[in-house]
């Protein structure tokens, strides 16, 4: 549905990779987001609208950053030659859950890794942290594993734990 010329060009905004990204791909994915109509486009895209009803209510994600997720899976992961896709903060698996489906139906064989405690978050820093001691900690990671079978997302690997000692 979105086809080959799904976002706008803008001839000013130089091309390149800046330290490992695209700053005039991402301009014109945010650009075409939030001005040109590509939220509504994106929306109505039939593989979009599966995988987002996978993260519905698993998730703390706005959608804008879930469409650019989605544009990012769909016409650049082509241009990364190898590797898989690591989410430090799962939460619920919504958006894990949502990569791993776009991930199945567009025939890419990397994986998604969901690293999280799913039991909330551990001690914070008030400092540092947005977050305190035990937000997050809505989770039950046995229906979350159900959910991931029934729906046989199969690149779909769950990581719990401190980030310290399961991202080694």
């Amino acid at each position: 549905m979105l086809g080959e010329n799904y976002l706008p060009t803008v001839d000013w905004v130089a091309e390149g990779i800046r330290k490992g990204r695209s700053p005039r791909d991402g301009y014109i994915r945010g650009w075409g987001i939030e001005f040109k109509g590509l939220r509504d486009r994106v929306r109505q895209d039939p593989l979009y609208r599966e995988a987002a009803a996978l993260a519905e209510g698993r998730s703390v994600m706005a959608e804008d950053n879930r469409i650019n997720i989605y544009l990012l899976l769909r016409f650049f992961l082509e241009r990364i030659p190898f590797g898989h896709i690591v989410e430090f903060g799962s939460y619920r698996c919504g958006n894990a859950m949502f990569m791993a489906h776009v991930l199945q139906r567009i025939g890419s064989e990397a994986k998604v890794f969901a690293f999280d405690t799913f039991a909330g978050m551990p001690d914070a820093d008030a400092t540092v942290d947005a977050h305190s001691r035990g937000d997050f900690a809505n989770v039950d990671l046995a229906e979350i594993r159900k959910v991931i079978a029934d729906n046989r997302l199969s690149n779909l690997e769950i990581v719990p734990g401190l980030f310290q000692d399961t991202a080694v």
